[in-house]
This record gives structure tokens, C-alpha cells and sequence, in this order.
């Protein structure tokens, strides 16, 4: 009965270690998929304000050209 007992704990130990290795693995992915979009969002916002400041410099500086002439 003892051996049955362990053979039963052993088996639910190791589906249970099964399980939680594909949780890790599933999570794993899901945190590399949102990283991933995250990272081009930002990278886009970036831009995006990179573009608005280049803008904002090259309004200013043909506002002061044209000031001084």
C-alpha cells in the first residue's frame, strides 16, 4: 500500500511540475510578446517626439533668422 501511495504522490508531483512548466513557459512568452509591443510603442512615441521637437527647433530657428534680417 506504502509503494502505491508514493507512485500516486510522485505522479501527481511530476504532472504538477508539468503544469507549472508550461505555466512558466507560457508566461514567459506572453511577458516577451507584450515586452516586444511595448518596446515598439515606445519607440514609436519616440519618434513621434523626436519629429515634433525637430519641427518645434526648425519653426523657432527660421523665426529668429527672419527677426534679424
Amino acid at each position: 500500500m506504502n509503494i502505491n501511495n508514493e507512485k500516486t504522490t510522485h505522479l501527481a508531483n511530476r504532472s504538477l511540475l508539468a503544469y507549472y512548466s508550461v505555466h512558466v513557459i507560457k508566461r514567459c512568452r506572453l511577458e516577451f510578446i507584450l515586452s516586444e509591443k511595448f518596446q515598439c510603442t515606445k519607440t514609436g512615441f519616440q519618434r513621434c517626439a523626436m519629429q515634433i521637437t525637430i519641427a518645434i527647433k526648425g519653426a523657432l530657428s527660421s523665426v529668429r533668422a527672419h527677426s534679424f534680417v
